[in-house]
């Protein structure tokens, strides 16, 4: 009977070597399977590892983060003196942060020269000890120990304007009902059409209860409140019945808190300037105010 013999067997019938001859064949075979396999997983690893790469460097602070107009309390110093309106410019290497408005004297704690360390932080200030870290996910700032910082987008700006706006027409309406409720024109001070409180305990002439807190200048105590980035001035005749009034916003900051200032009256208009000039209000109305009509 004639045997065959196989390869496998064929090896180990040459003696010797034939064993490492054997090891050696199947390593030829698979190894170039093994590295065909080995790619994909190689090529996935690479791809994460650049993914986790690129997503580190966006969440890093560039100092471009930290250009622009800002608006930020300071709790324990501005006290009711309403929020800082800052800028930061860049000076070389090295970025200056200045108040915009001066009169707030407390604001100047903000102030100084900051440097950008490497985790994308600026620290700095008078005392060289505040630091200033931006949020991008948040699009706003927190410095440490005094509070936070909001950076002021056009979008934000385009913003307080059109709250500017709407609160105006809040007024004018609780105004015509003011007028309507107790025939003696309409209200001499924004504080008349605020609701009941230790000072007027009963809704009245006095405290009509037709406007919020928010815009009505009783608390904080203020002739002219401050909202969202804009001051409201209120002028009416100093005499019952009054028949005219006027409201207008200017912006805190023009430029920053924003760029347009309005006025509104007894016609219900609201009438928009877009030089964002500071002017009060008239007892008479708003014939003079330079603006449009929206």
């Amino acid at each position: 009977m004639r045997r065959f013999v196989t390869p496998s067997a064929a090896g180990l019938v040459l003696g010797g070597g034939s064993l490492r001859g054997t090891q050696r064949t199947t390593s030829s075979i698979d190894a170039p399977t093994s590295k065909r396999a080995l790619v994909p997983t190689m090529v996935l690893l690479a791809v994460v590892l650049l993914a986790a790469l690129v997503a580190r460097g966006q969440s890093k602070p560039t100092g471009s983060d930290y250009l622009g107009k800002w608006e930020g309390t300071i709790d324990s110093l501005t006290g009711g003196d309403g929020p800082c309106h800052l800028e930061i410019s860049s000076l070389g290497v090295s970025f200056v942060m200045k108040s915009v408005r001066q009169t707030i004297g407390n604001c100047v704690h903000y102030e100084g020269v900051f440097t950008l360390t490497p985790e994308g932080n600026l620290k700095g200030g008078q005392m060289g000890e505040l630091l200033i870290s931006f949020d991008k996910a948040k699009n706003q700032a927190v410095v440490s120990g005094m509070g936070k910082l909001r950076y002021l987008t056009k979008a934000q700006i385009a913003a307080n304007e059109a709250e500017a706006a709407s609160l105006l027409r809040t007024i004018a309406t609780a105004n015509t009902s003011y007028a309507a409720t107790y025939n003696i024109g309409f209200a001499g001070t924004l504080a008349q059409l605020y609701p009941p409180s230790a000072g007027c305990p009963v809704t009245s002439s006095a405290c009509a209860d037709l406007i919020t807190l928010a815009v009505s200048g009783v608390n904080p105590a203020a002739a002219s409140p401050v909202k969202s980035g804009y001051t409201f001035t209120y002028s009416a005749p100093g005499a019952a019945p009054r028949a005219t009034f006027s409201v207008v916003a200017t912006p805190v900051a023009p430029g920053s808190s924003g760029n347009s200032t309005f006025c509104l009256d007894q016609t219900l208009v609201v009438k928009k300037d877009p030089t964002g000039n500071a002017v009060v209000g008239a007892a008479g109305g708003c014939g003079a105010f330079a603006g449009d009509p929206m």
